[in-house]
């Protein structure tokens, strides 16, 4: 069977399986997690194992949820002379935003320093100098986690059969998200939805991306 020929599903998985495992072992963690935890619990974890290392390192790592990702997947594809799949990363940027501004406006649930004023716990908060905690009904999904699974993945996609590309995209995605909760900024939930709504997104612009490039006769990876 030719490559053309195998179900699109089929070949995304053959091209992206180390991505797809570590995603599906997160994903039902994620859900044996929600069904044990308290709302906010993995923040009071990362909360009382916190250190000036780390404070550092999830600073850091949370920008890549961020337009670095963007600019850096861009300049690649640029590169490389993929000018489709470079177009697409702005189609992806702009998915993005648009999905996560309009779920956020609909949910409107409340960022974790809303939430825990509420409760006994919040004098026990310490937070990391220099971070600003957002305050607004923001918190579910989270958008950085969106976006860096998202942008990501785009990323993998471009580079089939590369294990350890799609294995190290995948950690730095995962870490972004954890960066979130350490940071105070999303609750478990939030990343966890934030993380399969972004491969979605992701799927969905790569499927028209490999489209679009077939009509016009262009290579798309």
């Amino acid at each position: 069977m030719k490559a053309s020929d195998t179900p699109f599903w089929q070949q995304l998985y053959r091209e992206q399986r180390p991505f797809f495992l570590f995603f599906a072992l997160f994903f039902l963690a994620g859900t044996a997690l929600l069904f044990f935890i308290d709302k906010g619990d993995t923040i009071l974890y990362f909360n009382a194992h916190r250190t000036p290392f780390f404070d550092v390192f999830f600073s850091v790592i949370t920008r890549f949820g961020e337009a670095l990702m963007y600019v850096t997947a861009l300049v690649l594809f640029l590169w490389r002379k993929r000018y489709i799949r470079a177009l697409s990363v702005v189609v992806v940027a702009l998915s993005v935003t648009v999905t996560s501004y309009g779920l956020k406006s609909l949910f409107a649930h409340d960022r974790p320093i809303t939430f825990f004023k509420t409760t006994a716990v919040y004098d026990q908060l310490t937070f990391v100098d220099g971070v600003y905690i957002n305050k607004a009904a923001t918190s579910f999904p989270s958008g950085h986690t969106m976006s860096a699974f998202a942008i990501c993945f785009f990323i993998a996609l471009a580079f089939p059969h590369r294990k350890y590309i799609s294995g190290s995209l995948f950690v730095l995605a995962l870490l972004v998200g954890i960066s979130r909760i350490y940071l105070v900024q999303h609750f478990f939930e939030d990343i966890y939805v934030g993380a399969a709504i972004g491969m979605l997104l992701a799927i969905l612009i790569h499927g028209l991306t490999r489209r679009v490039a077939r009509q016009l006769k262009a290579p798309s990876d």
